[in-house]
């Protein structure tokens, strides 16, 4: 799991988000246009590696 990143700003956040998107999104953009979706989630249960 990739550690968690801090932005100071929103500008920060958004840039980030932007190269990231930039290099790894099948449309090779993104902008304000951009669908997205966001989910959600909780651990239940943390099962141990064998």
């Amino acid at each position: 799991m990739a550690p968690a990143i801090r932005h100071a700003t929103l500008a920060e956040w958004r840039r980030d988000h932007e190269e990231f998107w930039a290099v790894n999104s099948p449309a090779g953009q993104l902008d304000d246009s951009t669908a997205v979706v966001m989910q959600e989630f909780r651990v239940v249960e943390r099962l141990e590696a064998e």
